[in-house]
This record gives structure tokens, C-alpha cells and sequence, in this order.
């Protein structure tokens, strides 16, 4: 009964929506825009006296200063980011980055939209959907394109968090619901039709919500064949699934041992202690019987602290060849490669014990802050926006998003590409193996700095499903650098400005009411400083050795300024324009 009464509230919300819209899609027809449609099939309805008004955000629209302050288009975006925030980081880091990026280029292609000449941020051509009259080109029409273009893309992103986008400001405001609008699928049952897309966009008078509802239909059909098996249609063995599909289920079939040559490792104990253990720890995935351990990947165990065990399994080992990039081409993925390191694992099993050993409540935050990537480019935003202030208009935050989004992106694709071709083992792989003697480490959350056994060390925070060389973190806070340092000044005319969090005493996440003691600041003066604090917290905390980091530096230098390329094609390599000087008095 409850569900059969939400079903009915949303139809209801749908309805209502669908009236709101027919109301508002009027303006163009005074403005004799409409031309024959017989040829695609459409008849446009007879329309009442336009109203302008339809293509502003209303004066009602309540404004929230903890997002900043007005203009209400700026607020309108950054409420709907902040709202999904939490769905999305639900996410493992990859598919954090598809979705992120995948929503910023929904905003910046309704930016495209309502402008003469920018480009689509997917094709990299004019938008197959664009409003031909200047007169129509605001701020406010380009933010309500982007709100109904999320609700679009938000069913087939975050299926299970309808609600975050919902009961967000602009879309309860809005009366929004999510996903595709149902007169456009009727209409063009072919997404990339450009030409029926344009025809149904034109009949509804190029209103915000059309060009939004169209923006979001055709990225969810390039999104189908995007690479990543966002919505599992591919089985591990490549072949297509009939049913019970697993949305970013792995199309490789993907095994360590088939991907590297996994030579043996030494790790302090006898070849029967080795092969015991193999047996005990690593079950089914042993590969041999020798006793030999090898450098391979394996799946760690994990547990949800209420008694229920599970393994790993390696998280999109088949994005690296696979995921279409946004900057680059998928042959320069595969050319962006670092060597295999010749790690002594006993030295660098004995460096994690050290730096475990060492963390203050400064390295922790710092750990726990960098492992939440949106963590970093929102600092730098922040930094950014409180030097620029009004000068950071809408358009300029969607570019600069659309921008720092494909470098986190890419950088990721290319980071995994590299990570299945090594398939090395993590720490705790390694400790788990070696001798059952005491040393003096982090014990875990709460526990402090005391004496226990060597197989029983972990790292600080959760160890992410996939192979440990190199670091994606390193490759994304490397590329998100380099393009922060080129397109502030292009856009702004002035330098990152220093960044800074504060952290408030008792937040951590992994020792909750206990650290930090007090309040802190991670502060960092340049996005050099930034960068190389966020690839050192993976070795503090205990996640990898130490080539890792160096090497996911090498790996993604340059990546972030092609990024910057990318995005100054979007808008002909000339800065978006800043808000209009007011008159003096």
C-alpha cells in the first residue's frame, strides 16, 4: 500500500511537472520560431501569449547563503552537487569519477546550448540541440537546463538515490522528478537522431527544461557504449547479458596471474609455513602448490564489523582499455605506461610498519581527506572562488567543474590501464604472509601505537579493491594540479591562491569523537604542496610502497594540461566573460 502511494505521489509530481513545462515552453512562438514540423511527425499545440518570464529563475526561489552568494544560478548549482555528494561517494573511486563527470558534462553542455558557438563537452561539435536566439542565451535559462538535464541522467547514474536529487532545493522548488521525459522517448526513439532531437526541442520552444530534457537523453545513449558496462549489458566473458546484469561488472574476465608475469617474493618464513598459510588465507585463489608466494593481486578479506566475511573482487579491471577518455585517445592511453618496479618486499613492508607507526593526528586527517578525491578539487574551488568571488559566475564554474572532472576521469582510466598490466600485491598481502613477530605499529581505529604481530598489521583506512601499483591517487591529484595551474590564470589572470581545510576536532571518520584532538588546518601554500601531500598520505597511511607514488607522477605528467586543451576547445580557446562591471555612480 505505502509503495502504491509513493508510485501515485510521483506519477502526481510527473503530471504536474509535465503542466509546469507545457506552460512554460511558449516563449518562441511569438518569436517565430517554429517552423514545419510535418516532416518529423510533430504537431505543436496551440499556445497561449508567450511569457518571458519562463526563462528566468523566479523571484520566489529562496536563496541559501550557505552555498555562497547570489546570483541564484550559481547557488542552483552547487546545491544540486552538494546534494549528490554523498550517493556518489557510496561509489568505489572510479566510478565516482564516470559519475561526476558525466553530470558536469550535463551542465556544461546546457552552458553549450544556449550559446552561439561552445562546443558539446562529449563530441567536441556544436550541441545537437542549441537555441539559435541570443536573446535566449541567460544565465538563469543555462541553470534551468542543467537542473532538469540532471534529474534526467540522475535515474540512470544514482538509480537508488532518486530522493538526493528530489528533495534538493532546485528540484523540489521545481516540483523535478528524475529521469527521461517520456514525450521526447515517444517522439525520437533514437537518442542521436541530432535532427529529431532538434525538431521536438524546437516544438517546445526551446524552453530550459526541453533543452535539458534532450541533453540528458542523448548522454544517456552515448553512456550505454561508453566503455565502462555502466548498466552491465556486457558478461565477464564479453558476451551479452540476458538478465540479472551487473552494472560496471567486468568484461575481461580478468586474472592476475594472466596479466603479469607475478614473480615470487621472499617474505621471511619456510616454503611450508608459505604454503600452509596460502592454503588457510587464499583458498581457491592459490594458484600453485610450490609454497612460492607471488607478487600478484590477490582479494583481501574484508568484514562489516556484524560477522559477515567477504573477498575482494578487483573493481573495473576493464576500463583501462576499454572506457573512452575525455581529453585524449584511447591509443594514448595505452602509450602512457611506467615500468614495473623491483620492490624489496621485506624494506618496504618494514617502511609501511614505520610510517603506521608514525602518524599523528595531522597525517591522519590528512589520509582520510585525500582518499575522498571530490575532496581535493573542491579545496582548490573553494580557494579559487574566494579570491575571484563575482567573478566566479555560473558558466565559469561549470567549465572550470567540466574541466577538473575529465582530468579526474581520465587520469583514473589511464592509472587502471596500468594497474592490470602489473597486477602487484598490496601491503597487507605481503604482511599477511611474512612472520608472526611482534612490532610496534598502528593497532587500529583507537587502539594507538603498541606492539602487535607483523601478519596482523593493516593500513589506517580501507584498502580500495585494486591492485596496488601505481597510485591512482597520485595520477588523479597530479592531473587535477596541472590543470588547476593552467586554468586559473586563463580564466581569472591570477595564480591558485594557497589552500586550506579545517578540520574539526573529534571528525575523523575511522576514529570518530577522538581524532583530531583539537581543531586543525591542513594548509598548503601551492598546488605543488597540495599534490604531493595527497600522493604521500597513500604511503603514511599505509595503502602502498613506495615506487607507487613516484611513478603515478611520471605516469600522468602532463595529463592534467591536456585537460586544460580539452576544455579551452570547448569555448574556442577565449575565457568565458566575466559579470558586467556595474555603472559608476
Amino acid at each position: 500500500e505505502k509503495t502504491n502511494l509513493v508510485t501515485a505521489a510521483r506519477r502526481q509530481k510527473s503530471a504536474d511537472r509535465a503542466i509546469k513545462m507545457r506552460r512554460s515552453h511558449q516563449t518562441m512562438y511569438a518569436l517565430g520560431a517554429l517552423t514545419s514540423l510535418a516532416a518529423h511527425g510533430f504537431v505543436c499545440p496551440d499556445v497561449p501569449e508567450p511569457d518571458l518570464a519562463a526563462f528566468v529563475i523566479p523571484e520566489a526561489y529562496p536563496l541559501d547563503f550557505s552555498l555562497g552568494p547570489p546570483p541564484k544560478a550559481r547557488q542552483l548549482l552547487l546545491a544540486l552537487i552538494f546534494a549528490r555528494t554523498d550517493a556518489v561517494l557510496e561509489h568505489e573511486t572510479p566510478i565516482q569519477t564516470r559519475i561526476l563527470n558525466r553530470f558536469q558534462i550535463a551542465f556544461w553542455n546546457c552552458v553549450a546550448a544556449f550559446h552561439p558557438t561552445y562546443l558539446d563537452a562529449w563530441t567536441l561539435e556544436r550541441p545537437s540541440v542549441s537555441v539559435p536566439f541570443d536573446e535566449l542565451h541567460t544565465t538563469d535559462a543555462r541553470a534551468m537546463c542543467g537542473l532538469a538535464a540532471v534529474g534526467g541522467l540522475h535515474a540512470f547514474l544514482l538509480p537508488d538515490r532518486d530522493a538526493a536529487f528530489e528533495e534538493s532545493l532546485p528540484a523540489s522548488f521545481f516540483n523535478m522528478t528524475t529521469g527521461l521525459d517520456d514525450d521526447l522517448v515517444a517522439a525520437c526513439p533514437d537518442a542521436l537522431n541530432a535532427t529529431c532531437l532538434a525538431a521536438w526541442v524546437e516544438c517546445e520552444g526551446y524552453a530550459p527544461f526541453a533543452v535539458g530534457a534532450a541533453v540528458a537523453y542523448e548522454l544517456v545513449a552515448r553512456g550505454a557504449d561508453d566503455g565502462w558496462n555502466g548498466e552491465g549489458a556486457i558478461t565477464k566473458y564479453g558476451t551479452p547479458c540476458t538478465g540479472n546484469c551487473r552494472p560496471y561488472g567486468d568484461t575481461t574476465n580478468y586474472e592476475p596471474s594472466r596479466m603479469s608475469d607475478c614473480a615470487t617474493i621472499a617474505v621471511g618464513v619456510s616454503k611450508e609455513e608459505r604454503r600452509r598459510r596460502r592454503r588457510l588465507q587464499f583458498g581457491a585463489y592459490t594458484t600453485d602448490d610450490t609454497g612460492d608466494d607471488t607478487a600478484c593481486w590477490v582479494p583481501l578479506e574484508e568484514d562489516d564489523g556484524r560477522g559477515y566475511f567477504l573477498r575482494q573482487q578487483h573493481v573495473t579491471p576493464h576500463i583501462g582499455p576499454h572506457a573512452i577518455p575525455r581529453s585524449m585517445s584511447m591509443a594514448d592511453v595505452q602509450a602512457r605506461s611506467v615500468a614495473k618496479p623491483a620492490y624489496d618486499y621485506a624494506l618496504e613492508t618494514d617502511l609501511v610498519i614505520e610510517r603506521l607507526a608514525a602518524l599523528d593526528d595531522y597525517q591522519k586527517m590528512q589520509v582520510e581527506f585525500f582518499d575522498v578525491k571530490l575532496n581535493y578539487t573542491t579545496m582548490l574551488a573553494f580557494a579559487v572562488n574566494s579570491r575571484v568571488r563575482e567573478a566566479s559566475t555560473y558558466e565559469r564554474l561549470c567549465f572550470l567543474f567540466v574541466g577538473s572532472t575529465a582530468a579526474e576521469h581520465d587520469s583514473v582510466i589511464v592509472a587502471w590501464n596500468e594497474k592490470v598490466r602489473h597486477s602487484l600485491i598490496r601491503p597487507t598481502t605481503v604482511l599477511e604472509a611474512g612472520p608472526s613477530v611482534l612490532v610496534e605499529t598502528f593497532a587500529g581505529p583507537t587502539e594507538g601505537v603498541r606492539a602487535i604481530n607483523r601478519d596482523q598489521v593493516e593500513p589506517y583506512i580501507r584498502i580500495m579493491p585494486h591492485a596496488e601499483f601505481p597510485s591512482a591517487s597520485g595520477c588523479i591529484c597530479k592531473s587535477v594540479q596541472e590543470y588547476y595551474d593552467a586554468v586559473v590564470p586563463f580564466m581569472y589572470g591570477i595564480e591558485v591562491p594557497p589552500s586550506s581545510v579545517v578540520v574539526p576536532a573529534g571528525s575523523s571518520r575511522v576514529e570518530p569523537g577522538l581524532t583530531p584532538a583539537e581543531d586543525l588546518t591542513l594548509a598548503y601554500a601551492t598546488t605543488v604542496d597540495s599534490a604531493l601531500a595527497c600522493g604521500q598520505s597513500r604511503l603514511d597511511g599505509g595503502l602502498h610502497f613506495t615506487a607507487a607514488i613516484n611513478a603515478s607522477y611520471a605516469l600522468c605528467d602532463g595529463l592534467g594540461l591536456g585537460v586544460f586543451e580539452y576544455a579551452t576547445s570547448l569555448v574556442g580557446g577565449v575565457p568565458i566573460p566575466g559579470p558586467p562591471t556595474p555603472p559608476e555612480a
